[in-house]
Parts: structure tokens; C-alpha cells; sequence
């Protein structure tokens, strides 16, 4: 129930080597209303870190925003946002 007021899901990739609360987090504080740490992973064979939250964004026109933001971040590979779909029982 808690995560249906997350409806985003935000996989973010980052270098190797990088803490993604101290390099994420003032930009996903600006942009998001709520967050959730759902996973993380390592890829491109243990040489980058892939994090995944659940989210709820402040608005709607903050979508494309918060995408150029972590795009600018040093250390950000890749971003991908997506709504995500809630299956009810």
C-alpha cells in the first residue's frame, strides 16, 4: 500500500567507487516528494553501481527536470524514469 504513492521508478548508474546518498541525495531531495531504496546492483561487469528507488515527484513538470539534473551530477552514467505499474490484487 505504501508503495502505490510511489508511482516512479528511478534507476540511476554510477561510476564505481561512488556513495549515491552523498552524490544523489540533495538532488532527489529537491525533485522528489518521497523516496525508496528498492535496489542496488552492480553492472557492466562490477565496473559501475546501478541504484533503483520508488518515487513520488513534487510535480509533474519535474520529470524531465530532475533527469537533466542527475545528468550533470559527476559521476552519473545513465538515468532512466518511468512510471511504474501497480498490480492490484
Amino acid at each position: 500500500p505504501a508503495d502505490e504513492r510511489l508511482p516512479f521508478e528511478l534507476h540511476v548508474r554510477l561510476a564505481l567507487g561512488q556513495d549515491a546518498d552523498a552524490l544523489l541525495g540533495s538532488t532527489l531531495d529537491q525533485f522528489m516528494a518521497a523516496r525508496r531504496l528498492v535496489s542496488m546492483t552492480t553492472a557492466r561487469q562490477g565496473m559501475s553501481i546501478d541504484a533503483s528507488y520508488h518515487a513520488s515527484l513534487r510535480g509533474d513538470n519535474h520529470a524531465s527536470a530532475l533527469v537533466n539534473a542527475l545528468n550533470k551530477l559527476d559521476g552519473v552514467q545513465g538515468v532512466e524514469l518511468q512510471r511504474r505499474e501497480l498490480v492490484e490484487d
